[in-house]
């Protein structure tokens, strides 16, 4: 996609989440705080490629502005509560007589317990991460848990898209009264996918919690259910690659695709 830019501006810090805007045939970088899209956990060889693009940018006519997504932080929290409640409510039904692996209990189990009988069924059928979310999950439910668990990490994702709506130039149509399209805001953001490469399988096995953080930088697009494409960027320091996220407004999913095309001919 060929897209006329304005006039450059100079920016303080190069680790930013970028925001591209195209209307008026204009691209903007909109610079957030460090904090929310660049942890301290980030490979720090990613930051000095993600430098590179935004001088790519620059040259082409992009200005920068400042914006903040301050709910960002407590996104992984609040993606790993709903997302394990909804494993544990979807996956109820695998109880190997209706859905799913059928284990046969073990001699002297007493049959009349239908709950060790569905027991047997469920351990052999889901590994260990999936047993470990229907855990976390049921637990989110319950009546003690649900209200400091389930309903704060609702009220966070509730957060996080009043947060996109207010960057965004498109309004969220789903809304039942949308504001109205604003001259100052966005049509897409841009940011590292990862944090670093993808581990490799044995050394992800061993990473216990930490491996999560691997999912910081994607669950705000995905609890806000906004429209997001991960197109090839660099080389992290290991020399594995390492894509960039275009996330834009519900709706715009075609602008999405044409900046993903824009990104991948920088």
């Amino acid at each position: 996609m060929a897209v006329s830019m304005g006039s450059g501006s100079g920016f303080h810090r190069f680790d930013t989440l970028i925001a591209i805007q195209i209307s008026s045939r204009q691209v903007m970088l909109t610079e957030l705080d460090t904090q929310e899209y660049f942890p301290a956990e980030m490979d720090s060889s990613l930051r000095t490629q993600f430098h590179k693009t935004l001088e790519k940018l620059k040259d082409r006519g992009a200005v920068l502005v400042p914006v903040s997504l301050p709910s960002t932080r407590y996104a992984l929290s609040a993606y790993y509560v709903l997302a394990s409640a909804e494993a544990s409510s979807n996956l109820a039904r695998y109880d190997g007589v209706r859905f799913g692996t059928y284990q046969k209990p073990p001699p002297g189990t007493d049959l009349s317990n239908t709950s060790a009988v569905y027991a047997q069924s469920r351990s052999k059928g889901f590994g260990p991460e999936v047993r470990k979310r229907i855990l976390l999950g049921t637990y989110a439910l319950t009546a003690d848990a649900f209200d400091n668990y389930y309903l704060q990490a609702q009220r966070i994702r509730h957060a996080i898209k009043q947060d996109f709506d207010g960057i965004f130039r498109s309004p969220n149509v789903l809304l039942k009264n949308p504001t109205p399209p604003s001259t100052d805001g966005v049509d897409v953001l841009l940011h590292p996918t990862a944090i670093s490469s993808a581990p490799k399988l044995g050394d992800a096995m061993q990473q216990g919690i930490d491996g999560y953080v691997q999912d910081v930088l994607t669950t705000p697009a995905s609890l806000a259910g906004l429209p997001s494409v991960s197109v090839p960027w660099c080389t992290a320091a290991d020399g594995w690659p390492v894509g960039m996220s275009v996330v834009g407004q519900w709706g715009n999913d075609q602008v999405v695709l044409r900046v993903s095309e824009l990104m991948e001919a920088l």
